[in-house]
């Protein structure tokens, strides 16, 4: 959560100073007191929120955030020089254009002298909350991995801040052709957003019947049945391995009904910061992630490669039963249930004769 308060708090910072602070008004100690003493009061807690982290987590925070974001660089961005673009941030700014060009119309009022400064304070700020996230998920300072359910927090700002621009284009359609184009032209930024909203609550209906592991709404219930859950695991897997039994999935939601018998280790990188140490360029070492984490069987078969035809735990999902595949340090054998059971050949990945993310260029074979 402090990876979003934090930028959101420091754009609002900015555009106080701007509008109603020192910049504004020229400088003085006493107008830049205020916000200093505000930004000092945020680095402390964000401090003591780092220390607590890596008391309990034995690691800086923000790892996993980090993971998400070089993924999100590596599968859905292109690079311009220095700068890498989110091709899926730009797409969803398109879709939502029934939003996003009246935030522009709006975004023209900041240059409207006409406008009174309390009304010209709430929008910049709005505009630089709105605009500032985006720009910072479209240039990937943000990790936009899953960007629609990352940004939910900022689309209503982004509403607010479009009621302004409609009514912007309202009255300059209204005063140069009349009331019924202006009309027209605001019911159409209307219904295309309308529309989208319909499409994705289409979409999304469709996970309502799918089968989840449970949400945190869950838990309150879930505890009472974790160990059938953990024993009925355990079966399919037909593991006779001392516990703890190290699993690798992608949905790591899966640890809510499983008890302390199963250690969970996340493919993604979602809740293990350590898969950052795997990415090459372009490429996730998952044979040696799961070397060093020791895990016992994978139960999903994700490809985040950029070339979708180097190696990937993708291959596996095609395996016969009782089928195996040999990698260096390590085999892949499919079991019945359709999970992989993993034999380690080595200790540790770096015993490897080959090593992917130091030798991308043969990672293929």
């Amino acid at each position: 959560m402090l990876k979003y308060m934090l930028p959101a708090f420091a754009i609002a910072w900015i555009v106080r100073l701007a509008v109603n602070g020192p910049v504004a008004a020229g400088f003085s100690w006493r107008a830049l007191a205020q916000p200093a003493g505000s930004g000092v009061i945020v680095a402390l807690g964000t401090l003591a929120y780092a220390a607590l982290y890596w008391h309990w987590a034995s690691m800086p925070p923000y790892g996993s955030g980090e993971v998400r974001r070089l993924l999100s660089i590596e599968h859905d961005s292109i690079r311009l020089w220095v700068l890498t673009c989110n091709l899926k941030a730009i797409g969803i700014c398109v879709a939502y254009s029934g939003i996003v060009l009246p935030d522009g119309a709006a975004l023209l009022l900041l240059l409207n002298r006409q406008v009174v400064p309390p009304l010209r304070g709430k929008l910049a700020y709005l505009s630089a909350e709105f605009c500032g996230f985006l720009l910072l998920y479209v240039f990937n300072v943000l990790p936009a991995f899953h960007f629609t359910r990352y940004t939910i927090f900022l689309w209503p700002i982004g509403l607010l801040l479009a009621a302004f621009g409609l009514v912007r284009i309202w009255e300059r359609v209204r005063e140069r052709w009349g009331d019924k184009p202006a009309a027209a032209v605001v019911g159409v930024f209307l219904a295309a957003q309308l529309g989208v909203f319909a499409g994705e609550t289409m979409l999304r209906a469709a996970f309502l019947h799918l089968s989840f592991p449970p949400t945190i709404g869950d838990l309150p219930t879930s505890h009472f049945d974790r160990s059938e859950e953990t024993n009925r695991l355990l079966r399919d897997l037909d593991s006779s391995a001392s516990p703890p039994v190290v699993v690798a999935l992608q949905e790591v939601q899966l640890r809510h009904r499983l008890d302390e018998r199963v250690v969970v280790r996340s493919l993604d990188g979602v809740t293990d910061a350590s898969l950052m140490g795997y990415i090459c360029d372009g490429y996730i070492d998952h044979d040696g992630y799961l070397i060093d984490q020791r895990v016992d069987f994978l139960l999903a078969f994700p490809n985040y490669n950029r070339d979708s035809q180097d190696w990937s735990l993708q291959r596996l999902q095609k395996l016969a039963s009782g089928e195996t595949v040999s990698r260096p340090g390590i085999l892949y054998t499919k079991l019945a249930s359709g999970a992989v059971h993993i034999t380690r050949l080595l200790s540790h990945a770096a015993e490897r004769a080959h090593q992917p993310c130091a030798q991308d260029s043969q990672r293929s074979h």
